[in-house]
């Protein structure tokens, strides 16, 4: 569904954050007005001005100090302590319409004396939060940790306990000590990394991020994560050049006209926000892959079922653009043709190199005739101009397509294509075929019913030519899962509006994951032509016409998979992929690192219903069903370790793909 992926693109800007410690003034306006002329494009401030320690009073007297548009969209509150003052304040922050409130835990947690004092804290944070994150029209709450393993704990405790709520969000401290297991910590909904002002070193008259902390912060660019700075730097400066200024005239003004004195340590915000934005510069640009999945990245989706229902233009237009695959689907043919016209591949058993002409090829699911375009290119390629395409389709839509193409001949040859409007699996073959191509492969490689379509069409055509050799692009195809450790995909799931939603298999352009294992395993293979099918039906023969009366048991599957976790988390179900084998050392796959600028899929996920807590180093397995009945197909999946779950999905009770 993408276009070449070897294009790049710019990747988006930086968007910064100033949390100012010791702003000393209640001109918020004039605060955000030097903070945009600088580039910063949120406000950080603690908003309670009362002396008092258990008491909230508004730092800036009202709300009329700044309007609507600037609470909503420039200021994030700052709460130091979750107290008696607590409740008070989070209403003013409502109240004002503010988009996010950020509460530090970094110290708090730090500071706790005992087990039993950090497990009440966690308690009463959970308690608070839980009873403002279910009230309407509040903004988003965002908790900061220092980037630990302890701090990953005391988060995911809270998470945990406010039921994953879509309102809550993560900020991670990371400095030279606190940068732990930064992989598992971008699964969660992290909105920020926070920097303090002693991230930053002036070498020569160069300011840049230390060493210690570059790597890090690089790596967390890559997520598109905002960059909150924390300390006053030179904001004191800043505001004494400027005092003489009125809000109005700030708009304007060009800091290069000002004479601003170095700060203290000598190292000024913008020079910061530069050293960051070099470090952002240093990284890959994206591809047009990557800008595509950006639009997807952790959305649900339903998994298409294209036997059931007929796609529409734009779902083929989509899927077109995969450059990718259809270079490697060309690759393939043109090999077959090769081999074919070169007498490697013999029509019947003891056929000699001269019955080798003319070769017989069906496209079957022809779509909008995209894989006709690679065979015709493929003939012409091998210069073969005597043959025969078939172009097999059951939707009714795309027979106009193609009969415009014929028309058009575009490319060589497609005047002479035929047309069959049927479906596959009642298909009569009017003559043998040589090669089958198709394009039939789901996210979970079957779980779009390849192997029942692919064996109506080798029952069609075994009934009507028996004993000739037929090659199927692609001729065999494994799913492959690993368990992830995915909140933010689970906390989707869990506030869908859909009856069972952690019973249903989903489609998503995974991003913010943890992959607990190694790597992911085999799970089901299926092979074309099917040898099993042919032994079985010979013992139970029906009329092509009643398909779903064929004993489809040799599709049914099942699999079990040890995996063994690289780090403490939760399992919150398990990423589904494939790989294909088009035609001897021709390969699709969809497996993360292997072809990762193609997106014609994206991941299968299986959820949990409930998340399983795993130790490092615990085994975990996991068992996958794949069966039918006469209407439907469905998966079934469960874990026996670390601990027993249910069987989800069973006899496909919320989800399955109708046949």
């Amino acid at each position: 569904m993408v276009v070449n992926g070897a294009v790049s693109t710019l990747r988006p800007p930086l968007v910064f954050g100033w949390n100012i410690v010791n702003p000393g003034s209640t001109e918020l306006l004039r605060i955000i007005k030097l903070a945009e002329r600088i580039g910063i494009a949120l406000v950080s401030i603690d908003l309670n001005g009362s002396t008092e320690e258990h008491k909230f009073v508004p730092h800036c007297g009202s709300d009329l100090v700044l309007n609507y548009n600037y609470w909503s969209q420039r200021i994030v509150a700052k709460i130091n302590n979750i107290d008696a003052a607590f409740k008070p304040y989070m209403d003013w922050t409502a109240y004002v319409g503010l988009r996010a409130v950020c509460i530090t835990c970094e110290y708090a947690f730090k500071e706790a004396e005992g087990v039993g004092e950090v497990h009440e804290l966690l308690a009463n944070v959970a308690q608070n939060l839980k009873s403002f994150l279910t009230s309407p029209n509040v903004p988003t709450v965002v908790l900061s940790f220092m980037a630990n393993d302890a701090s990953w704990g005391y988060w995911s405790a809270i998470h945990e306990m406010t039921n994953y709520s879509p309102q809550l969000k993560v900020a991670i401290l990371v400095d030279e000590q606190n940068h732990h297991n930064l992989e598992r910590w971008v699964a969660e909904p992290i909105c920020a990394v926070i920097l303090m002002e002693t991230a930053f070193v002036k070498n020569g008259g160069t300011v840049c991020v230390k060493e210690g902390i570059a790597p890090h912060l690089k790596f967390l660019l890559n997520y598109n994560i905002k960059v909150m700075i924390t300390g006053e730097f030179d904001f004191n400066e800043i505001r004494e050049a400027c005092k003489m200024r009125s809000c109005e005239s700030l708009e304007g003004m060009n800091f290069k006209d000002l004479n601003i004195p170095e700060s203290g340590n000598g190292i000024g915000i913008r020079d910061a926000m530069m050293s960051i934005r070099k470090l952002q510069a240093t990284l890959p640009s994206l591809t047009e892959a990557d800008k595509f999945r950006e639009s997807y990245l952790d959305m649900l989706q339903e998994p298409l079922q294209p036997v059931r229902d007929n796609l529409d233009t734009v779902t083929y237009e989509h899927f077109e653009k995969c450059t990718v695959k259809y270079t490697q689907y060309q690759k393939a043919i043109n090999q077959w043709i090769e081999d074919f016209v070169g007498g490697e591949l013999p029509r019947k058993k003891g056929g000699s190199k001269e019955d080798n002409k003319n070769p017989v090829i069906y496209i079957v699911g022809a779509g909008r005739g995209p894989l006709v375009d690679c065979v015709l290119r493929g003939l012409i390629a091998n210069k073969v101009s005597e043959y025969t395409v078939y172009a097999l389709e059951k939707n009714p839509a795309t027979i106009y397509t193609l009969k415009h193409k014929i028309a058009k001949n575009e490319i060589e040859g497609w005047n002479k294509v035929k047309l069959i409007f049927q479906d596959m699996r009642t298909f009569k073959a009017p003559e043998a075929a040589d090669l089958v191509v198709s394009e039939l492969l789901g996210s979970f490689g079957d779980n779009e019913l390849a192997p029942e379509c692919l064996d109506g069409i080798q029952k069609g055509l075994e009934e009507c030519h028996p004993g000739h050799n037929v090659t199927f692009i692609p001729c065999s195809y494994t799913s492959f899962a690993e368990p992830i450790y995915a909140p933010k995909v689970w906390s989707s799931i869990n506030y869908a509006q859909v009856k069972c939603p952690f019973q249903h298999s989903y489609t998503i352009a995974l991003s913010r994951i943890f992959k607990i294992g190694d790597k992911p395993q085999p799970c089901f293979k299926f092979e074309h032509p099917c040898k099993n099918m042919i032994a079985k039906e010979e013992e139970n023969h029906f009329e092509l016409s009643d398909y779903r009366q064929m004993n489809n048991a040799h599709n049914d599957r099942y699999t079990s998979m040890a995996f063994k976790a690289r780090s403490e988390c939760f399992i919150h179900g398990f990423a589904g992929y494939f790989e294909c084998q088009l035609y001897k050392e021709t390969k699709l796959s969809s497996v993360p690192g292997v072809m990762d600028d193609q997106v014609s899929w994206f991941p299968m996920f299986f959820p949990l219903v409930t998340p399983v807590y795993v130790k490092e180093s615990q085994l975990i397995m996991i068992h996958v069903w794949r069966k039918h009945d006469v209407r439907r197909m469905w998966y079934e999946w469960a874990l026996t370790l670390p601990h027993v779950t249910l069987v989800h999905n069973s006899n496909g009770c919320s989800h399955s793909i109708l046949r």
